[in-house]
């Protein structure tokens, strides 16, 4: 909201300022950001929708299945890293991530658009408590 206020503050004084990409190129080298986009990326390649259950399952490697071959399973590691490090941080040996923290983390990251490559990602809650990734090609 605050966004388009200034968009429309800026072309009342004779100027044109896009609020959007401004915001965008000044997280270009924000090492947060490029962890948020690493995580979206994860999970819009993943799921097409998900709860914070299956990403606690991720992290937690309870899909993990015998019959998996080697590089599916190396993708998972990967994955499930991914998504631990960004969520969470650093964690001890033996850390369990539940479905509750994980929404909770989520949360706080709904809405929040940033760039990953030629794209914007963006998560997005339902009110039914799934999530989902959104993304924009840059124009």
């Amino acid at each position: 909201m605050i966004g388009s206020a200034v968009e429309h503050a800026a072309r009342l004084a004779g100027r044109d300022l896009d609020f959007k990409n401004l915001f965008l190129s000044q997280e270009d080298d924000d090492e947060d950001n490029a962890s948020l986009a690493d995580a979206l990326a994860v999970m819009e390649r993943r799921w097409t929708e998900f709860k914070a259950n299956d990403v606690a399952d991720l992290i937690n490697k309870r899909d993990a299945d015998a019959s998996l071959d080697l590089e599916t399973l190396r993708e998972m590691n990967r994955d499930s890293a991914t998504l631990r490090d960004f969520l969470f941080g650093h964690t001890p040996a033996g850390f369990v991530a539940t479905p509750k923290s994980v929404g909770h983390r989520l949360k706080a990251h709904v809405d929040e658009p940033v760039r990953s490559g030629e794209r914007t990602l963006i998560l997005r809650a339902r009110p039914d408590r799934n999530y989902f990734v959104s993304a924009a090609a840059q124009s």
